[in-house]
């Protein structure tokens, strides 16, 4: 069981927490899904406007160079790598990239470990998630004032 977690700081400056957890899964799709639940999770937060940007902040290079580098060539080619096989987690990336449609997406890589609160919290987060040995998959929202 893999667990992700997001948190979300508001323009109004709320912070939210989202977190789950998916069975039979791997590290880099569990990065992917904090990213894509924060990102759609954000752009909630900033409707209807949609005029912000949406730093991401996240410590995993495969999704800071998927959005970054791969995302606009993959989805040219069909969701096709240039080795000719399908884009692995092919159903979050193009989530990822209607999110990116919406509104403008700065993406900041921070170190693993990092003495960040928000980053050591969706670390906390994922982690419990990841010991649930409940549903398949769920999701939790928490608000935190």
């Amino acid at each position: 069981t893999g667990g992700w977690a997001s948190v979300i700081i508001s323009p109004d400056c709320e912070v939210l927490e989202f977190s789950g957890s998916e069975e039979n899964t791997t590290g880099n799709r569990m990065e992917l899904t904090a990213a894509c639940m924060g990102l759609e999770k954000a752009l909630e937060q900033i409707q209807p406007c949609r005029t912000e940007t949406i730093l991401l902040i996240t410590d995993s290079q495969y999704v800071i160079r998927g959005i970054t580098h791969r995302l606009e060539v993959w989805n040219m080619n069909g969701f096709i790598t240039a080795m000719g096989t399908p884009v692995t987690n092919k159903d979050l990336w193009e989530r990822i990239l209607r999110i990116m449609g919406s509104t403008s997406v700065l993406c900041r890589w921070i170190r693993s470990g990092s003495d960040d609160p928000h980053h050591r919290r969706c670390d906390f987060l994922a982690g419990k998630e990841a010991n649930y040995t409940g549903r398949i998959i769920r999701m939790n929202c928490n608000q935190k004032l």
